[in-house]
């Protein structure tokens, strides 16, 4: 048993070399996506555990995914937890992706060079039923993916689709974005990363003044400007439009500002657009009093110094 080890080993190392040796040691880790929101530590621990000794869970949220990285003693048996749960479904009843965890580098970058020279895009309102596969088929049509990511959350379906260069990305959302697509009409854009990154690239400043956020207030006008009605993203219940916003304003920065207002809470999705050159928003909400509260403190009032117009949808 001792020498089949040994020579299982030995074949290894000589397919593999250094780099080999180097993800034996180090890349234990993996990551899985696409949890419930009720999924628990200790669930997952006893789904992963059949697979080897687990040294360290940790269970992650952020807007647009819940997940968690999973760390096993033994780097094989991170690989067969991979090979065996990646597309399986766990008790929650959610289908999940499972590969190695990324780990982070402190390699300094380009000011031109958005997250690693790699660039991303967010497909949102997609189809309930709408397959990876479909979505994949049609964007490698713009240039190679690198990866992709298909969520469902509660009654939203999104995808990241992530490309090796900007222009590939900018042809994507020009050709594709408020387009019907698998019986819906998609929304295609910019990720929040890049958004962040690229508006920090503006900046001019690099490293610190990427990270810094852009600040936006809402101050009171006595006057209202008539505006006009436009156009824009396709119009529902418990939504309406905001005109002549600040035109760096992307719909992270429209989304957090709202929130911070009473009736916020409830503010379920935001965009922001241009037309015919002046910056418009969208924002949607859950229901119709927090719709009512949050147009209430912004029509009318500036942003920066931009004085909002709002038109109900």
């Amino acid at each position: 048993m001792s020498r089949s080890r040994s020579s299982s080993r030995t074949r290894s190392r000589s397919r593999g070399g250094k780099n080999a040796r180097q993800q034996e040691t180090k890349n234990n880790r993996i990551w899985v996506g696409g949890l419930d929101d009720e999924t628990s530590e200790k669930e997952l621990e006893d789904q992963f555990k059949k697979f080897g000794k687990i040294v360290d869970i940790k269970l992650r949220t952020n807007r647009s995914d819940i997940f968690a990285f999973i760390e096993f003693e033994e780097n094989e048996h991170a690989q067969d937890a991979i090979e065996r749960m990646d597309q399986s479904r766990l008790k929650c009843g959610n289908k999940v992706k499972v590969n190695w965890a990324t780990h982070k580098t402190s390699t300094p970058r380009k000011n031109n060079d958005v997250h690693g020279g790699r660039y991303q895009v967010w497909i949102g309102k997609l189809h309930d039923e709408t397959a990876e596969r479909t979505v994949r088929k049609r964007f490698e049509e713009f240039g190679d993916i690198v990866s992709m990511q298909l969520r469902r959350k509660e009654n939203e379906t999104f995808c990241f689709v992530e490309y090796k260069n900007k222009d590939t990305c900018e042809r994507a959302i020009r050709d594709m974005h408020d387009r019907d697509f698998d019986g819906s009409r998609i929304i295609v854009d910019w990720s929040r990363r890049n958004q962040v990154a690229m508006r920090g690239s503006r900046s001019g400043r690099g490293g610190n003044a990427r990270r810094r956020s852009r600040s936006y207030e809402i101050h009171s006008s006595r006057s209202r400007s008539p505006g006009r009605r436009r156009g824009g993203p396709q119009k529902g219940k418990y939504k309406f439009e905001l005109e002549n916003l600040p035109k760096e304003m992307t719909w992270m920065d429209l989304k957090n500002l709202a929130s911070k207002l009473r009736g916020g809470d409830d503010v379920t999705f935001a965009r922001t657009f241009h037309d015919d050159g002046i910056p418009c928003g969208l924002l949607e909400f859950a229901s119709r009093e927090s719709m009512n509260q949050v147009r209430k403190q912004i029509d009318g009032k500036r942003i920066n110094g931009h004085k909002i117009k709002v038109t109900m949808l």
